[in-house]
């Protein structure tokens, strides 16, 4: 079975999960710890899914490792019912340093959006930082050139 097809397995877990595919269509499973795993260094080309036990989308860390392991696809699964990806079809240069400059320029305006979101009541108050994140990486994605997307499992 493919990894789309696994990933609900991981919801839940207490331990960060990550499943890989491999090039002929078989997964591997790494267990981690409560906000880690350690990968193997042969990634390059490769898809893998893993869960956020804390909930939390993207971090700079997920987007260090689909850089520096050349992944095609990485995917992050949450238990309140969020798939999250990241894909460079164009095969976009990206650099780590830059991703993270974006990432803190666009802080101030994803923080605005999301403020006026909490007052016109479409999002709330405890989701502010999630959508704040949310909202940063589509603009990252889009000044930088690859595919972000988030959507409900």
């Amino acid at each position: 079975m493919g990894l789309k097809k696994n990933e609900i397995l991981l919801v839940g877990s207490p331990l960060e999960i990550v499943l890989v595919e491999e090039k002929d269509g078989s997964l591997t499973t790494i267990i981690g710890g409560k906000n880690y795993v350690d990968l193997p260094n042969n990634l390059k080309g490769k898809k893998i899914s893993h869960n956020h036990p804390t909930n939390s989308p993207f971090s700079l860390e997920d987007m260090k490792v689909f850089i520096e392991g050349q992944l095609s696809e990485i995917r992050v699964i949450t238990k309140d019912g969020f798939i999250y990806s990241i894909r460079n079809p164009k095969k976009t240069k990206l650099d780590f340093t830059e991703i993270k400059k974006s990432y803190d320029k666009f802080y101030d305006e994803a923080k605005k959006l999301s403020d006026k979101k909490v007052e016109k009541g479409l999002i709330k108050e405890s989701d502010i930082k999630k959508e704040i994140i949310r909202i940063q990486w589509e603009l990252i994605a889009k000044e930088k050139g690859f595919l972000y997307e988030q959507k409900k499992w």
